[in-house]
């Protein structure tokens, strides 16, 4: 945008070549060549070559060429608050999967825990009831407790399986990316009043300042179109 307002210079060739016997077609020729004896009347083709060197420089664009640059500066600024923007995006939706994660796993581990001692419950109560120190029916209720417990284990399960895919599928990992995560301890800071959280989203958020360039460009935009149109 810029070099629109530096001189500009161009070289311009051109070569035509003509040949028109529209003369000779007259309906007058014949009486005008008894005019001249012996001569000779044979259309002929003229070659025109041009060869021009051009200089120009504005000198008044009624704010065209201002306007075109504060354009393309607010058009990169446009482009970095979306950059901002989607930077943003991606940190708090790896954050959010991550921390699924973490949860859906610590919610997982207990109930894991409890299966495996029902099982080894199950395992003591078989080896009594192998020996007849136990019944039947204690045997069936080790048994029953150990089964109570899967469907609850099978659907937690799923909900970390389904917790890891969305996180690979923010980090563009491999559907079969072994996560191996390090659970980060740490003090949370104090939550502001909600009216200073307002402000300060109002203030900061990459969205909103994109928008108010995007109004500024449209203005811009504006006077280059009226500019174009005048002398």
């Amino acid at each position: 945008v810029k070099a629109d307002a530096f001189p500009q210079l161009a070289l311009v060739t051109g070569w035509n070549m003509n040949r028109n016997p529209s003369f000779l077609n007259s309906k007058d020729f014949a009486s005008f060549i008894d005019q001249f004896p012996g001569g000779t009347f044979v259309p002929q083709a003229n070659e025109l070559y041009g060869l021009a060197v051009e200089l120009t420089q504005p000198v008044f664009t009624f704010g065209k060429l201002h306007a075109a640059i504060d354009l393309a500066r607010l058009v990169v600024d446009v482009v970095d608050g979306q950059t901002v923007a989607a930077r943003l995006d991606t940190a708090l939706s790896a954050a959010e999967a991550y921390y699924g994660v973490i949860a859906s796993r610590r919610g997982l581990a207990p109930l894991e825990l409890q299966q495996e001692l029902r099982r080894q419950s199950l395992q003591q109560v078989q080896d009594r009831y192998d020996v007849g120190e136990a019944t039947e029916l204690e045997r069936l209720r080790a048994q029953a407790a150990l089964a109570g417990v899967a469907p609850e284990v099978a659907r937690l399960q799923g909900q970390v399986a389904v917790a890891e895919g969305r996180l690979r599928q923010v980090l563009a990992l491999r559907a079969d990316e072994p996560l191996n995560l390090d659970a980060q301890e740490a003090t949370l800071p104090h939550a502001p009043a909600f009216p200073d959280l307002l402000a300060i989203a109002r203030e900061k958020r990459p969205e909103l300042a994109s928008l108010s360039l995007q109004q500024e460009v449209l203005a811009k935009r504006e006077l280059v179109t009226r500019a174009e149109g005048k002398p």
